[in-house]
């Protein structure tokens, strides 16, 4: 995947999206709704606009668009200034407010989730990463994951804090708890992978060979 210095992914989306019209295709717009009548140029430019924007919404009504998905799910992840991005650098981005060692502690237990892995072998991925920066890709998809992952842990943490308030609880309620917990937090975390593995599928079978 090409990339630009600012960060931004330069696939093939982000060549096809378009914002806004240039002045040529709102002038030819324009010229052509004239001959409704309309004469004040200015109201005219403004029908031409307001034309050019249904007709873009209707296309991406009748169609999936791979690009305007893909650009929805990495439009949700904080993104860093260039890539490739240290881990380090990661981790600031997606626990801004934790200390470096609570980032890592908390990195490795969304790679246990994530990747079924048991402590020391989320630790050994863990060295490598930190060797490695990652790409555009790599970063978006960890990115995306681990938002995902986190809101489910806030949630989880949340309920399981809540059983344990409660007084004179059997230790195997508790347990049960937790154990369902962290289920969920794997299940929500595995749908997020699923989610962007699939977007990314649908982009590059896009792209020209």
């Amino acid at each position: 995947m090409k990339e630009s210095k600012s960060g931004a992914p330069l696939t093939q989306p982000l060549a096809q999206q378009s914002s806004d019209p240039n002045v040529s295709e709102l002038a030819m717009l324009a010229a052509a709704l004239r001959r409704s009548g309309e004469s004040d140029w200015s109201r005219l430019a403004a029908q031409a606009f307001e034309l050019w924007q249904a007709c873009r919404q209707q296309i991406r009504t009748n169609r999936d668009d791979p690009y305007d998905r893909f650009n929805e799910l990495c439009a949700e992840v904080p993104k860093p200034d260039e890539y490739p991005v240290t881990l380090a650098a990661f981790l600031v981005l997606m626990l801004p407010k934790r200390r470096p060692s609570d980032r890592i502690k908390v990195y490795r237990n969304f790679l246990m989730d994530w990747k079924g892995l048991d402590f020391i072998k989320a630790g050994d991925l863990i060295a490598e990463q930190k060797k490695s920066p990652a790409d555009t890709h790599s970063y978006l998809e960890r990115a995306y994951v681990l938002q995902a992952w986190l809101e489910a842990h806030a949630s989880s943490v949340k309920r399981v804090n809540g059983i344990k308030g409660q007084k004179a609880l059997p230790a195997q309620v508790i347990k049960a708890a937790e154990d369902e917990a962290s289920q969920k937090r794997k299940n929500v975390t595995a749908r997020a992978a699923k989610h962007w593995n699939a977007t990314y599928t649908a982009l590059i079978r896009t792209w020209p060979l």
